[in-house]
């Protein structure tokens, strides 16, 4: 009884962190998903940023963002995080490049950003602090 107890407090917590993906990488975007999996966070991953994903993502109650800005060798990353905020008005991002330029108008747009490459640990703090604000 008490190990279905702790799966139930497991699901209701992973619930309570959903998060989406914009990752066109299909190498990274399996271990980034695999490594929040194992952290607790449920995730939603897409290679691209289509406004069918983000109304699903929308109906799925996911206010929790980590968008790479580089799609197709185009800072597209930025687009879609301007359609989320106009959809999802309490949206929070966190941006991540490995291109300098980009921290600049991350931060300039109220964005959390994290450099590629990172650390795994320092995504999950970073994402973690994101959930507590």
């Amino acid at each position: 009884m008490v190990e279905f107890e702790k799966v139930l407090e497991r699901k209701e917590k992973r619930e309570q962190h959903k998060l989406a993906v914009l990752e066109d990488s299909e190498q990274i975007a399996e271990i980034l998903k695999d490594f929040l999996e194992e952290n607790g966070f449920q995730v939603f991953h897409s290679q691209s940023g289509t406004d069918n994903w983000l109304e699903n993502l929308e109906k799925e109650g996911v206010k929790h963002f980590l968008l790479d800005v580089e799609q197709e060798r185009k800072p597209l990353g930025f687009q879609f995080a301007e359609k989320v905020k106009e959809k999802i008005k309490d949206s929070k991002i966190i941006m991540m490049s490995g291109n300098p330029d980009h921290k600049k108008e991350a931060l300039d747009k109220k964005y959390d950003f994290i450099s590629k490459p990172f650390r795994l640990v320092e995504l999950l703090d970073t994402v973690k602090k994101h959930f507590e604000k």
